[in-house]
């Protein structure tokens, strides 16, 4: 059967199988400052936020054997959405 959740390999005695599982984990900013184009040369430079501003972080595992780590029946997933929130402490 091959369902690409299940495989047939035949192994000696002791010997056990070993799949590769990466981790993909990506960051991703409300201020990444990724622009790009063509302005006029008389046209004036638009205000832009500082700093990063608002990160989400989305982190799942995939196999090139078994594709992205799914439950058998496909309803639940690894993945995983972090939302950073930074508290900054000013001293008084």
């Amino acid at each position: 059967m091959n369902d690409g959740l299940t495989s047939e390999i035949s192994l000696e005695l002791q010997e056990r199988p070993v799949e590769i599982w990466l981790q993909d984990e990506s960051t991703f900013y409300a201020n990444d400052r990724r622009h790009s184009g063509w302005k006029h040369i008389d046209a004036g430079s638009d205000p832009r936020p500082k700093g990063e501003g608002t990160s989400v972080m989305i982190s799942d595992f995939v196999s090139a054997d078994r594709g992205w780590c799914r439950s058998l029946d496909r309803k639940e997933s690894a993945r995983v959405v972090f939302q950073a929130v930074w508290v900054r402490k000013i001293a008084c």
